[in-house]
């Protein structure tokens, strides 16, 4: 191999030289690579996948709250039906003790009184407070939250009905989800507070059935 063979075999083409990175260029630079900034498609697909998760959150409160407001009410609805059976009972129960003279036994003198008298009074009392709760579990309770757009008084309270309508269609799905939270709160205090007055009434109206049971069957 001559001498111009050789140094022609060992220089580089002149492409490779002139796109070859210069090695002073690199020195005190980092090796990672600037990030590209993304396209116009590319940020439109981001936002969209945003909305749709956060819609997707939208969709799982809206089925919960129409669940809770469901069993709620159900709950409500249960609560003044045992009501109802309860004041059937007791009314009943109270006619006949009234037939057997027990309504008037425990009108002496309370020195008077003995094992009869005494029963008389603890079952007409006890049914008699136990029918007392159960009026109270029918009782309307009208307290809510007047500006709402679920509780039928705060609906009420509008101007007219395309003021209502107006309100919830330009409302968001978020507010509409609240609203409705919020009214399953309020329909909970009242189903606890029915719920109470029922089982203060089935305790009373338990020890006011069982003293007319010795009553009727002992007097």
């Amino acid at each position: 191999m001559t001498i111009e063979n050789a140094a022609t075999a060992q220089a580089p083409p002149v492409e490779d030289v002139k796109h070859a990175p210069d090695q002073h260029a690199l020195v005190g630079k980092p090796l990672i690579s600037q990030p590209v900034p993304a396209s116009p498609e590319r940020v439109n697909q981001i936002v969209a996948t945003g909305e749709q998760k956060t819609s997707g959150v939208s969709t799982a409160v809206g089925p919960f709250a129409s669940d809770v407001h469901n069993h709620v009410w159900t709950n409500l609805v249960y609560a003044e039906q045992k009501s109802a059976f309860l004041f059937a009972a007791i009314t009943g129960v109270l006619a006949y003790l009234h037939s057997r003279g027990a309504t008037r036994r425990w009108f002496v003198g309370f020195h008077q009184w003995r094992l009869p008298e005494l029963l008389a009074f603890l079952a007409v009392f006890g049914l008699v407070f136990a029918g007392f709760c159960v009026i109270l579990v029918v009782l309307p309770r009208l307290k809510g939250s007047s500006t709402g757009i679920v509780y039928w008084k705060a609906i009420a309270s509008f101007p007219s009905a395309s003021d209502y309508s107006d309100r919830v269609i330009n409302s968001e799905p978020g507010h509409l989800d609240r609203a409705k939270l919020e009214h399953c709160y309020e329909l909970s205090k009242i189903c606890d507070s029915k719920f109470r007055f029922v089982k203060v009434g089935m305790w009373s109206g338990s020890v006011g059935l069982f003293a007319a049971i010795l009553y009727i069957g002992f007097f």
